[in-house]
């Protein structure tokens, strides 16, 4: 399914649906406020797909599109139930099995999971390695692959945590990464944070530690940016800065999502100067609660020192 996030070319929904997790993130998703309107229209009697005859709290699974990744010809970046959550309680732990199964028979793309339930994540990446997982029975049956595909996933579970998986945790607020960095932490592997909606300032180091940006403990990927939407809240541009700032410190990749820009177009009102990559980001701001912001994904209307989009 193709895909409005711009670091990513697919949106794998094989499980579409989910509930508030108690994060501030939670408060405007964009995936229950654009499932909703379709179910709206759905009891209308538009013709619409079957899966929005339910609401959004429902979580379904589409065993339709469990096996999308076999079929994709050419390597692709791929969000992993976007649209949901993988890690909510109402997934049944075979159809987790399978979707990691079919991650595992397609290791040519890159996949990034996000979840607003670090801790679910963490047990169940944990208890891969232990072995307490039937990944290779999913690739049997599931994915009816039959016993060619079991022993794959036995031969690439040897090689366990795989490097074209990437684990993410959404975190809008410090006390958020507080809570869910140290988890991230100890997910086996490569592991990611989304500060999407960004709703506060961040400092890595005050949720995961001084030792950081030592290679082992660091992210491999950050994106950030401010919410979108109608009800979106504030974010500042320092705040976004000061991310990029400690990622391009740490060597860790970074994109820059999206960002508030005022709705004045003058630059005289911003003290801008391209010409030497600065700007004040305290009165882009000013600005910002002065004339009104609008979000902006376009990045020739950002400061030079924000027009950045690198994954790993």
């Amino acid at each position: 399914m193709s895909t409005g996030i711009n670091y990513l070319d697919e949106n794998w929904s094989v499980i579409t649906g989910c509930t508030h997790a108690g994060s501030p993130g939670c408060d405007n998703c964009y995936a229950r406020v654009s499932h909703e309107r379709r179910h709206k229209a759905f009891l209308a009697g538009k013709k619409m797909p079957p899966q929005y005859a339910h609401p959004f709290s429902k979580v379904q699974f589409h065993p339709d599109r469990l096996d999308a990744p076999l079929h994709w010809r050419k390597p692709r970046n791929v969000g992993v139930v976007f649209g949901g959550d993988l890690f909510h309680g109402d997934v049944n732990e075979n159809r987790r099995d399978a979707i990691f199964a079919a991650m595992l028979l397609a290791p040519e793309h890159k996949y990034f999971l996000l979840t607003k339930r670090a801790g679910d994540m963490a047990r169940y990446a944990n208890n891969i390695i232990a072995g307490e997982r039937g990944l290779a029975s999913a690739a049997a049956y599931e994915l009816g692959r039959g016993i060619l595909g079991a022993l794959v996933i036995k031969s690439a579970l040897l090689g366990w945590p795989p490097e074209h998986v990437y684990h993410g945790a959404t975190c809008c607020t410090q006390p958020e990464l507080d809570r869910n960095g140290p988890t991230m932490r100890g997910v086996p592997g490569k592991w990611w944070l989304s500060l999407e909606p960004l709703l506060g300032p961040v400092c890595f180091e005050d949720a995961l530690g001084t030792d950081w940006q030592e290679s082992q403990w660091r992210p491999s990927f950050v994106v950030v940016g401010s919410e979108s939407g109608p009800n979106r809240r504030p974010c500042k541009l320092e705040w976004i800065l000061s991310i990029v700032e400690q990622c391009k410190a740490a060597g860790v990749p970074c994109w820059v999502k999206q960002i508030p820009v005022p709705k004045v177009r003058d630059a005289e009102w911003f003290e801008l100067d391209y010409s030497k990559h600065y700007f004040n980001a305290a009165q882009w701001d000013k600005a910002c609660r002065q004339h009104g912001w609008r979000v902006s994904h376009d990045m020739a209307e950002w400061p030079e020192a924000l027009r950045v989009r690198s994954m790993p």
